[in-house]
This record gives C-alpha cells, sequence and structure tokens, in this order.
C-alpha cells in the first residue's frame, strides 16, 4: 500500500521520499478517509504486542478525516526527531528489500462506510469494477506517483450494470488525486483474503469518481 510505505513511514518521511512531507496536519485526503495502525487488534491475523525491536507496540491514528495526523517509528528515526518509538520496525521487510532500519505503518485499518458493491455498481453509469491489484510500485515517490496492473477480474460497468470483462489494465496514477474525493465506502469482507505478510490490513471496497489507467495487456 503506496500510503504505508511511502507516505507514513518516518525513514521515508526523514529522507525526503515521502510524499506527505511537510503535509502533517493537513488535509490531503478525502474527509471520508480514517486510517490507523493498530497491532494490538486480535482481528488482525498477526496481532503483536511487540515490533521487530522488541519494543511495545501501540495504537496510531495516522490519517483522520483526510488529515494526516502522525506518523510510525522505530527507534532510531524516533531519536532523529526526538519522539518516542511507535513500536513499528520490520526485520523481514527490511532485510529482503532496503536494509538498515526500517519503520512501516502495517497492522492497518481503515474505516467501514454502509455502503456495498451492489449500490456501488448501480450508481456507476460508466466505470471500472477491479477485484484486486497484482502489485504497486513507485514511479515517483515523493510526488506519490505508483503503478500497478489488476488482477483477478476487471469489468466493466455500463449504466449500473456489469457488462464484460477487460483485459488486464495497468494504471499510474498519484494516490493523493485520487483519494481526494470518495464517493462510497463499503464494509469489510467476511473473508480478509487482502491480508498479507507484508502491510497486514483491513480495508473496505471504495467508489471513486476518478482513477487513471494508462496500459492493457495484449490478452
Amino acid at each position: 500500500m503506496p500510503i504505508a510505505l511511502y507516505g507514513l513511514s518516518a525513514k521515508m518521511y526523514q529522507e525526503y521520499r515521502s510524499f506527505l512531507r511537510d503535509k502533517i496536519g493537513e488535509k490531503s485526503f478525502s474527509e471520508m478517509l480514517d486510517l490507523w495502525s493498530d497491532p494490538l487488534d486480535k482481528s488482525g491475523l498477526m496481532a503483536t504486542a511487540f515490533d521487530a525491536e522488541g519494543i511495545p507496540t501501540k495504537k496510531v491514528d495516522l490519517i483522520n478525516k483526510g488529515v494526516v495526523k502522525s506518523l510510525v517509528y522505530d527507534t532510531l528515526t524516533a531519536a532523529k526527531d526526538e519522539v518516542e518509538t511507535t513500536g513499528h520496525n520490520v526485520k523481514l521487510w527490511r532485510v529482503l528489500f532496503f536494509g538498515g532500519s526500517f519503520p512501516l505503518a502495517n497492522h492497518l485499518f481503515m474505516r467501514e462506510g454502509d455502503s456495498n458493491i451492489e449500490e456501488m455498481i448501480a450508481e456507476t453509469k460508466n466505470g471500472i469494477l477491479i477485484t484486486h491489484f497484482h502489485y504497486q510500485n513507485a514511479v515517483n515517490p515523493a510526488k506519490g506517483v505508483f503503478t500497478g496492473l489488476t488482477r483477478d477480474g476487471t469489468w466493466l460497468i455500463k449504466n449500473g450494470e456489469i457488462k464484460y470483462p477487460v483485459k488486464t489494465l495497468r494504471y499510474t496514477d498519484i494516490v493523493t488525486r485520487y483519494l481526494e474525493k470518495i464517493d462510497l465506502i463499503g464494509k469489510y469482507h467476511e473473508l480478509q483474503d487482502g491480508y498479507n505478510w507484508i502491510f497486514q490490513g483491513f480495508f473496505p471496497p471504495i467508489k471513486l469518481p476518478s482513477f487513471r489507467f494508462t496500459g492493457s495487456s495484449e490478452k
């Protein structure tokens, strides 16, 4: 999730690689967006009382009504900013990709809405239903530009109905642009198949008024 890695990690912020640099306390997203990290929440499959440094974890409110509230820290980044660590060090992630100390905003939860997929489809005149994303990579992390592919079924919606499947699509967009406005937010699925060992979070379906696709697969 781009917001977690390239937005809310104190390491990225301190190295000027965060697209939320100098945005703490400012409204950068839709007022409908609330996001927090809670490693102690037992509804998560990998709830934990300690991070990889053995520091007690804690709940951190990251985004509230679209306003960026806080970052996540480990001991090294906390010392640089003269604050307390939030207990978000993840060693396995650091070793595989970055090396050195790295705090990660995982165990994420996004506030649910009162909508559902059926309502979102019914209220869409022209749109795309995305089941999953295959991956998301940074094009320009400091600007918040990310790219990725759709996966496991992508469908064209016309006049409130699913018409037919479309090819795998590539998106390239700015995260603060496409999350600036949100039309609808649904509820968590009963089976949280999006919960994984890297970002570990619960995210309800959302309906966006705009999302930029920049290519498609040949087949």
